[in-house]
């Protein structure tokens, strides 16, 4: 494989330097395996390199870099050294200085795909939320394009996300997400949320009564606070990766728990 192959494979997958996001100006070493980033001086190896036929899909780092500007730091790349990891790895890496993890839903990856005039699309594998990345200069612009069909994200619309375009922004956005969005303590996923009327009839008897208690009791609410109602409505949160229900009282909040369990009988309901 020629040099100029091996460097136009290089700025292909990465039009910026995965460590130091300057423009992708690379020099091929006279082994035609090793590229080197012109701007900060670190050194990749890959094996795909070696035969023109191949895409890259494996990178490694063989040389930390010397010329560093940013917050990652030399230290931390030091650990990477001679291991072999996916380009979409370094990809991320490259991205999630910018948008550390999908606001919508936490996961911490995206997939990758370029776009016209120096766009990047990044897309959640969890949540299916799409978000296009431009950079001007330095100065990053985050814009969501499809909010996926994701039964979590229900009431939010698009056009009302579509004016955060910064970091900071969607950083703030997700701080303010994650007050009132309940999180599953077991996946940390973001929980499908409804309330649920259930019709238990005035109290006529202790067989009755002990049925409430031992539907609603162990849920650790009392039933003597509830003897005069026909009905009885519950905030009910439910986690679509590993089925955790949660149930609290309205009138007490959501932040007080009554009860957590594990059901099979649970499904998300279709978008």
């Amino acid at each position: 494989m020629s040099e100029e192959h091996v460097r136009k494979l290089m700025v292909k997958n990465f039009p910026r330097c995965p460590v130091c996001s300057s423009e992708g100006h690379y020099t091929v070493s006279p082994s035609k395996t090793v590229v080197q980033c012109n701007s900060c001086k670190t050194k990749f190896f890959s094996e795909d390199f070696k035969d023109a036929s191949r895409q890259l899909e494996h990178l490694s780092l063989f040389a930390p870099p010397t010329e560093l500007t940013d917050e990652l730091g030399i230290a931390s790349l030091l650990s990477l050294k001679n291991q072999r990891f996916s380009v979409n790895f370094w990809k991320n890496m490259e991205y999630q200085r910018y948008l550390v993890r999908c606001p919508m839903c936490r996961y911490e990856t995206f997939n990758i795909q370029s776009a016209p005039n120096n766009a990047t699309m990044l897309t959640c594998p969890d949540c299916g939320a799409i978000y296009r990345l431009t950079l001007t200069g330095n100065k990053p612009e985050i814009v969501i394009q499809n909010l996926g069909s994701d039964p979590r994200k229900l009431g939010l619309r698009l056009e009302d996300l579509q004016k955060i375009t910064s970091p900071e922004s969607w950083q703030e956005f997700e701080s303010k997400r994650l007050e009132t969005a309940r999180y599953c303590q077991k996946c940390n996923k973001v929980m499908l949320h409804a309330p649920v009327t259930f019709r238990i009839g005035p109290l006529q008897g202790r067989l009755e009564g002990s049925l409430l208690f031992l539907v609603f009791g162990e849920a650790g609410i009392g039933v003597s606070d509830h003897q005069s109602l026909d009905t009885l409505t519950l905030e009910v949160y439910a986690c679509p990766e590993c089925r955790q229900v949660q149930l609290s009282l309205p009138e007490k909040g959501d932040k007080e728990l009554l009860k957590q369990s594990s059901t099979d009988q649970f499904s998300s309901p279709s978008p």
